[in-house]
């Protein structure tokens, strides 16, 4: 995904908005969140934390 993103036209930002980033980390326990978040590529990091605000918390 993060791949994809840095090409990609308006349409297809939105699709990945949201239909991954959006969902990312929906439910997650503190110990998936602490191991997973650094993983996530930058720009995807961006996309999940403009749509909810902060990075992923629980």
């Amino acid at each position: 995904m993060a791949e994809k993103l840095i090409n990609a036209d308006a349409k297809v930002i939105e699709y990945i908005d949201v239909y991954y980033i959006e969902t990312l980390f929906w439910c997650a326990s503190s110990h998936t969140i602490a191991v997973g978040w650094p993983l996530v590529p930058g720009n995807l990091q961006k996309l999940y934390i403009n749509f909810h605000g902060t990075a992923p918390q629980n």
